[in-house]
Formats: structure tokens, sequence, C-alpha cells
């Protein structure tokens, strides 16, 4: 890949902001996390990187809440499986098949949510400073 603004000379990386290829005398190192457009989009990359370092931190604040998510949904599928057996006694198959459904609509949702913050939080490693 060339330079987008010397086409002779080969680029040693891309701007993140525009994606254009940059040479060693276009290229200013934001940071030690990404290249920009010397004085062209270092402004808009220094953006980028803060919002990047923010929403890092919020992944981890996060952990704790998303385990007692998880608990919420296994705890109220569980409620609504249990109130279907009052209706399955008094023989309202049509009654209790809707709470049994309900409840294991809200368990799955809670694997899911368990499985997905279970990758969320492996996929933190390596992420930098």
């Amino acid at each position: 890949m060339k330079c987008f603004y010397h086409q002779t000379l080969d680029a040693i990386g891309t701007c993140k902001c525009c994606a254009k290829g940059l040479c060693a005398n276009c290229a200013a190192d934001i940071d030690d996390w990404g290249l920009a457009c010397r004085e062209k989009h270092e402004a808009a990359v220094r953006k980028l990187n803060s919002l990047i370092q923010r929403n890092i931190k919020a992944q981890t604040l996060a952990g704790p809440s998303r385990r007692w998510t998880t608990l919420f949904y296994f705890l109220l599928g569980g409620i609504f499986m249990s109130v279907a057996i009052a209706p399955y006694r008094h023989h309202d198959i049509g009654f209790a098949s809707f709470f049994v459904g309900t409840g294991i609509v809200f368990i799955g949702y809670g694997v899911v949510i368990r499985h997905l913050s279970g990758k969320l939080l492996t996929s933190k490693e390596g992420i930098g400073k």
C-alpha cells in the first residue's frame, strides 16, 4: 500500500479516521492507540480513542449488573413456571401452557444473557492499556 498523499512512498499504516494509507511523514501516532493524518484528523482520532477508553471502562463496571440481570430472568422464569401449577391442577391446560411457555422464554433469555456476558468478559482480555 502506498501513502495517499505521497504515492511514491510506502504506507506504514492507515488513518484511524479516514482509513487512508499514511507514510512516516504523514502519520501522527496518537497516544500509541492509532495513527491519524498529521494536522488533519488528530483531534478526531483522540476523540475516538477517548470513546473507546470510556467503553472499556463501562464494560468493566457493567459486569456485576449482568450477573444480577441473569439471576432476575432465571427467578422470573421459575415464578412463571410455578404459577402454572394451579391452572394445571384445574385442568386449564391452555392457561398453564401460557405460564410454562413464558417461564421457558424468561429462562432461555437468562441463558442467552449469561452466555453473551461471558463472551464480553473474556473478550476484554488483550485490549491493551
